[in-house]
Formats: C-alpha cells, sequence, structure tokens
C-alpha cells in the first residue's frame, strides 16, 4: 500500500536539481502512483516530467528500434537509458550531470553504465552494485549525498530520526537478495 511519507517528500521538496520519474509503468500509473504518495506537485508537466512506458515506446519507434510496438524497449535496457536521457535533454557526454535513484540493482547497473550517477534505494550492504550509494530511504539522501545540496550552496534537511532510519535499514536488510521494493513487500508476513 503506498502511503504519504513526510520525510520523502521532504528531501525530494528540497533538493535544487529537476525532479524527473523514469519508470516503465505508463504515465496514468505514475501520476496515480504520486498523487497516492501526495508528490504529484513536486512534478506538475507530466508530459515533460514523467519518462514512463509511452515515452520511451514513442522515442524508439522514432528512432527505428521498434516496429509496431516490438521489441518493447524498457529499462533496464541501455535503449532505454539513452531515450530517457535524450528526453531529460541530457547531451551526450553529460551524463555525469544526472543523478538516477531506484530500488532494481538491474536498473542502477544500467544507469551507471551510461555514465549516470546511480543511488540504489530500499536496500543496503549489497555487494557488486555499482552505486554511488546505498539508502534505504530516499529520506536518507541528505545524510549519505549531502553533496546534492552542498554544490549549490544549499544545506541539506536535516536527518531523519535514529529510529526511522534503523526501521528503514531493518526492512533494506530482510531485502537482501530481492530485486525490488514489490518482491520486498510480497515477502513479508
Amino acid at each position: 500500500m503506498l502511503r504519504p511519507d513526510p520525510a520523502v517528500r521532504s528531501v525530494l521538496a528540497s533538493l535544487p536539481q529537476r525532479l524527473l520519474i523514469f519508470t516503465n509503468a505508463d504515465r496514468a500509473h505514475a501520476v496515480r502512483c504520486l498523487e497516492l504518495l501526495e508528490l504529484r506537485d513536486l512534478f506538475p508537466d507530466a508530459e515533460k516530467d514523467i519518462i514512463c512506458f509511452e515515452t520511451i515506446m514513442d522515442a524508439a519507434s522514432a528512432s527505428g528500434l521498434v516496429r509496431r510496438g516490438r521489441p518493447v524497449v524498457a529499462k533496464p535496457s541501455d535503449a532505454a537509458v539513452l531515450l530517457a536521457l535524450a528526453h531529460a535533454g541530457v547531451a551526450p557526454g553529460e551524463e555525469a550531470t544526472v543523478a538516477f535513484f531506484d530500488d532494481s540493482a538491474r536498473n542502477v547497473a544500467a544507469c551507471a553504465a551510461a555514465g549516470v550517477a546511480s543511488v540504489l534505494v530500499g536496500r543496503t550492504g549489497v555487494f557488486g552494485v555499482d552505486a554511488v550509494a546505498q539508502v534505504a530511504s530516499v529520506a536518507d539522501l541528505a545524510r549519505e549525498l549531502p553533496s546534492l545540496w552542498t554544490a549549490h550552496g544549499l544545506t541539506p534537511p536535516p536527518p531523519r530520526p535514529a529510529a526511522d532510519a534503523a526501521a528503514d535499514a531493518a526492512a533494506a536488510a530482510m531485502a537482501a537478495g530481492l530485486e525490488t521494493l514489490d518482491q520486498v513487500r510480497n515477502a513479508l508476513p
């Protein structure tokens, strides 16, 4: 069940960078999730701020990668990552200016391979993942990656209470070996 998290909202709202969603879901699903999480206002232009299945497939079709919807181009494919970067307006050679956050180690690896600073969210202590950081929650970004703020002359928001961080770390530890947060949720009793 998706629930709003004030700590996550606070961190996302405080980031000085442009925020985008990159999802394999369709735009309507992404918008609905943002509404349930009470984050919709942080992504005001759904066409530009949500890079989704339709976005990638339209771009793949326009570039000749697909015909009549086949094959499907989606994360973690190299093509999907490059098309998403192009949609976001990231010029070739500028990939290092982007930060990517995902709960899938495969997606993190694909973006890291494209030169994007990638962060694994929802799991920590995962070996072999090419990520600049691993965080139990987006709410931990200020503690783990203060440069997201300080590089812009800003002070990161205060860290979450230790009890919240410990609960997320315990949940992340349970997730070891699981690929996505959905798998973690399904594994919980």
